[in-house]
């Protein structure tokens, strides 16, 4: 063989080699990777242009849906979906009970608890006339935290801190944007929430009990021998522990009595709970691994004794072909009593999910990857000369084969790498640049066709699965989903990364899509090409209006029109230095906007007073890394009423005031284990790991201390 012809034999080997990486990383750890290829497989949509547009996609689908009719059938439609290489990652999300207290309108709107009358004992003090909940998403919907109050007493589980160096929790989160320092409590349920590695958390095994109302009856007067997030239920404290979920009978505040337990089932993740109702709502999910003794049959938790079953007979799926890895299942469980009622369950994929639930649905999201070889083989196609066309005839023939993707994937590169071994060195070279610039424009035309979020309607009274379907993109957390007027507006990034397969210049694209659907799950309006070239960091929902903030270089802050669900418009927009990662409501116009600017926490406020031109009338850099605030939305807490908000950092807690418009540090707590906030009457208590502090909002001087 003369030199040229190894050469050519090595440049060949290397590039199928690369190729082969390539491809692995994409598809192994796609879920990992911010900046991935998004959207329907196989979807025929409009180039991507340098406008934002409103549209329909017409690749976007919903599916009929039934219960499997018999374990055969189940089975059968399980290894098809295995078959085209359903991919397998991880999840996270979560749901939410109402507290049995009354609800009410502050004068801002907010939701905020009064006082109910509550049987107890052990407890002296007073019920406060107003009580901060835990900062949700939907009011009315509590979600789990590690802090809960009924306006007398305060729950506390401080166990499962992370570890701290120069005010920075040791937690690196890594993605395709940013390295940053960040943390939340292992036990956290949001999806947003990143969970610290065991090895990385202080010990600590208990919640603590405090009377806490008025300030000078503050004093610790019991303990629960369980930590974790926490659901109150008027007298009944639900606590989340890693497996194992815990009732308890709080009457007698001093001497919690646990009633029952229940405990997920080995390979059973606990995707979200939440409390509405009176109820207790659980969503797990698990593998759908038909290699059991019993195949048509799981069993995802135990309650007490009692185990819950689900046959494959009770399992609900598109009629449609979809990706079907894992089994959801939600139930519907007594709080008293431990006991699960109602439940229902669906196939969907491992993949990232995502929970949104309000009083009539509950959604579930999860990731669908597209069909690498038809996206690749109809680049081909598109590009005929590119290659001789009995490539592209036995490229086509490949995709119609019932293989898998991965073994599809062998086939293919090796009907490529032998196209190219028959080059010679000039035309090989030509080859590659002529590939790599079509292929940029070929991602471009097709950025919604290689991953799609899937979506299921449940309705939150029967627990009927209502409907199916999916829109491009991946969804960042359940701040990206909101139902309003019967219509689901979901918020999307779209894009290319910059492997591009193995065909690309190493340039990357994206964009951020909102769609709007009925109650069927069918596509009503659609606003494409928001932020391109960024991704989503942020997303808020506020009656007719939206939110959204993207990111790369500068802070895009959009202000989206959703009055008419079939034509949403973009109405505003300001870029600024920085991100938020969390938008917040204040009210009269106002919405905080957290995130970071350079090494700082920062705060901005927006006045969106007039939505086709936002203003960001206040900023205000921390001194601070990180704040958890900004990941995990339970860490937040507003009181509309004296215009002030609260946020833990790393060295400290810090409560802002946003009166007359403009952020204007109130006080700041120097205590670096601080974790939440909540107000009782006119009195802000701020729970740090080792102590709680007590400030009037009159003056935010402090009125009392209590040593943990």
């Amino acid at each position: 063989m003369d030199k040229e012809a190894q050469r050519n034999v090595f440049m060949v080997v290397g590039g199928v080699v690369s190729f082969a990486i390539v491809v692995g990383v994409v598809f192994g750890f796609a879920s990992l990777i911010a900046d991935v290829t998004h959207g329907p497989g196989g979807s025929i949509v409009a180039p991507v242009v340098n406008r934002i547009r409103t549209a329909v996609v017409p690749a976007m689908k919903t599916d009929a849906v039934k219960k499997f009719a018999s374990e055969a059938e189940f089975t059968k439609y399980l290894e098809a979906a295995r078959s085209r290489g359903a991919m397998y990652g991880g999840m996270g999300g979560g749901i939410a009970v109402p507290m049995m207290s009354a609800l009410a309108e502050d004068s801002n709107g907010a939701s905020v608890k009064t006082a109910a009358p509550m049987a107890t004992s052990g407890v002296s003090g007073s019920m406060a006339p107003r009580a901060s909940e835990t900062n949700v998403q939907v009011a009315g919907i509590d979600e789990p935290d590690i802090v809960k109050t009924d306006g007398q007493s305060i729950f506390f589980s401080r166990g499962q801190a992370p570890y701290f160096y120069g005010g920075v929790p040791m937690l690196v989160l890594m993605d395709s944007k940013r390295t940053e320092m960040i943390g939340t409590t292992t036990n956290s349920l949001d999806s947003g929430a990143v969970s610290v590695p065991p090895s990385l958390v202080q010990p600590g095994e208990e919640t603590d009990v405090l009377t806490a109302f008025p300030p000078e009856a503050l004093a610790k007067i019991g303990t629960i021998g369980h930590q974790g997030d926490l659901l109150l239920f008027g007298n009944m404290l639900v606590v989340f522990s890693g497996q194992s979920i815990y009732g308890y009978d709080v009457t007698d505040r001093a001497n919690p009595r646990q009633s029952w337990s229940a405990k997920l089932a080995d390979g059973t993740q606990l995707v979200q709970a939440r409390s509405a109702s009176g109820k207790l709502y659980l969503v797990e999910k698990i593998s759908a691994d038909m290699s059991g003794p019993q195949p048509c049959l799981y069993e995802p938790m135990t309650f007490g004794a009692t185990p819950l079953s689900v046959r494959c007979t009770d399992i609900y799926h598109p009629v449609a072909a979809s990706d079907a890895d894992s089994v959801f299942t939600i139930a519907r469980v007594d709080p008293a009593t431990g006991v699960a009622g109602e439940d229902v369950s669906f196939v969907g994929s491992a993949s990232q999910s995502t929970v949104y639930m309000n009083q009539d649905a509950i959604y579930v999201t999860y990731e669908s990857q597209g069909d690498p070889v038809k996206y690749l083989v109809d680049f081909f196609h598109e590009n005929r000369g590119l290659v001789p066309d009995a490539t592209v005839t036995r490229l086509e023939k490949l995709e119609s084969y019932d293989l898998g993707n991965n073994a599809k994937m062998t086939e293919f590169q090796d009907i490529v790498s032998k196209m190219e071994l028959g080059m010679s060195g000039d035309a090989r070279l030509k080859f590659e640049n002529d590939r790599a610039n079509r292929m940029k424009a070929y991602a471009a035309k097709h950025v919604r066709d290689l991953l799609t979020t899937g979506i299921v309607r449940v309705n939150a009274g029967t627990l009927a699965v209502e409907a199916v379907g999916n829109v491009p993109g991946r969804v960042l957390n359940q701040f990206s989903l909101d139902e309003y007027q019967g219509n689901l507006r979901i918020a999307t990034t779209v894009g290319e990364n910059n492997w591009y397969f193995g065909f690309g210049t190493g340039q990357s694209s994206t964009a951020n899509d909102i769609y709007i659907l009925d109650g069927g799950l069918r596509q009503v309006g659609a606003l494409l090409d928001l932020g391109q070239g960024e991704r989503i960091y942020s997303a808020r929902f506020d009656g007719a209006r939206g939110y959204l903030v993207t990111f790369r270089q500068t802070d895009p802050f959009f202000v989206l029109d959703l009055s008419d669900p079939k034509a949403p418009r973009k109405a505003g927009e300001l870029k600024i230095p920085g991100y938020s990662s969390y938008l917040h409501p204040l009210g009269n116009n106002l919405v905080l906007g957290l995130g970071r600017q350079d090494a700082s926490v920062k705060l901005s406020l927006f006045d969106v007073t007039t939505p086709d031109n936002p203003v960001d009338v206040s900023d205000y850099l921390l001194d601070e890394y990180w704040t958890p605030a900004a990941d995990n939305h339970h860490a937040f807490l507003a009181d509309p009423a004296h215009k002030a908000f609260f946020l833990p950092g790393g060295k400290g807690g810090y409560i802002f005031s946003y009166d007359g418009g403009a952020l204007t540090l109130a006080h700041a707590a120097n205590d670096d284990g601080i974790q939440r906030a909540v107000y009782l009457g006119d009195y802000l208590y701020v729970i740090g790991r080792d102590s709680v502090y007590v400030y009037s909002e009159k003056d935010w001087s402090r009125v009392k201390t209590l040593a943990l």
